[in-house]
């Protein structure tokens, strides 16, 4: 008893940590609609009033997370560094809406920004969609590679082209590993296994892949559905681990670092456009400097993470990363036929990059 007390306790401190997958927000945390409008229209107001360039900034970040935290520090040094001439405020944990309505927020400028996994914009450019492929990607740098590539500036250019100026992708996560509630050492171990994946359909194909059964849970419920057997296993980037309580009911973490997450941050075009070249540069340094912020946070986190995990009898489990490679041998053709990325053999380009 005292230990499903302690499971559920650490469940509901969790779940205020971190609030999405891979960018997309599994459940809409809308505010209480005349409260939020009421302090979006505040804002709006006094910044026509200073003659400020305003920017209503929303995300599904809670505030006890890295990345909230991470924006709220990007607030205070917008504000700081750009005082009469920007007026920046960020709404945390949903309140603008999920991620779908905040990117259509973006488009009628109802918010002028938004921050969350730089993968969500595959909506607008389906090559993004490689970035969430299984096993594509080596490391953080060889997604650098790819998003500074001459089809990584394509990407970017046809988000411009949907309004969206991404100002800052270096708000490197941590990898994405395997929580579970047996040892998973090799590919033949997921076999059958019931595992949790958020409503995305290239998550559905990577699991399908690995031989996994896909079960769609949304991420509020994912810790309670490892508790109660609803799923036996799924994958988190390392840092949401131990925050979420996913290790209390799934001892057995893989690393198998199997993709390599980015968040992002981003402007619509009317909003970039009204800053000067001088505005766009200091603003554009104040994102960076955010993004550092967060860096810092997690590799303190991930340290400090570990050593909780063991200590509450968890267990790092040793895999033959090999046998995942070779399990997804065929899967970038299958992607690229069912039209995953509009670039031809574009995970042939992916692999043939120097970093």
């Amino acid at each position: 008893m005292k230990k499903l007390v302690a499971i559920m306790l650490t469940l509901v401190l969790g779940l205020t940590a971190v609030g999405g997958c891979s960018g997309s927000p599994t459940t809409s945390g809308t505010a209480s609609g005349t409260e939020t409008q009421t302090q979006t229209q505040t804002q709006t107001q006094t910044a026509a009033a200073s003659g400020a360039i305003k920017i209503i900034f929303g995300t599904g970040a809670s505030e006890a997370s890295y990345f909230g935290q991470s924006l709220k520090y990007l607030e205070e040094i917008v504000n700081e560094r750009m005082a009469g001439e920007v007026e920046f405020k960020v709404y945390l944990g949903e309140q603008l809406g999920d991620a779908t309505s905040m990117l259509e927020n973006l488009q009628v400028d109802l918010q002028q920004g938004w921050g969350d996994s730089l993968d969500t914009l595959a909506t607008y450019a389906p090559d993004l969609n490689i970035t969430t492929m299984a096993f594509a990607f080596k490391s953080t740098k060889h997604v650098d590679a790819f998003l500074g590539s001459d089809v990584g500036k394509s990407i970017f250019n046809k988000l411009e082209s949907n309004n969206i100026v991404v100002t800052d992708y270096s708000f490197d996560r941590l990898p994405r590993s395997f929580v579970s509630t047996k040892p998973i050492a090799k590919a033949s171990d997921m076999k059958g296994l019931k595992w949790r994946i958020p409503n995305i359909e290239i998550y559905e194909k990577n699991f399908s892949a690995l031989g996994a059964v896909p079960t769609y849970v949304a991420w509020s419920e994912y810790p309670y559905a490892l508790m109660t057997g609803v799923v036996d296993a799924g994958d988190a980037s390392q840092e949401d681990i131990v925050p979420n309580g996913l290790y209390l009911s799934a001892p057995y973490i893989s690393l198998v670092e199997y993709a390599y997450p980015k968040n992002c941050v981003v402007l619509n075009t009317q909003t970039w456009n009204k800053m000067t070249a001088g505005q766009q540069e200091t603003y554009t340094k104040c994102c960076a400097d955010a993004a550092a912020y967060f860096r810092d946070l997690l590799e303190t986190a991930w340290e400090a993470d570990q050593k909780t995990i063991l200590d509450s009898k968890g267990e790092f489990v040793e895999i033959d990363r090999q046998s995942f490679l070779d399990a997804v041998v065929n899967y970038a053709s299958e992607l690229e036929a069912a039209n995953f990325w509009d670039t031809k053999d574009l995970y042939d380009h992916v692999q043939s990059l120097s970093y």
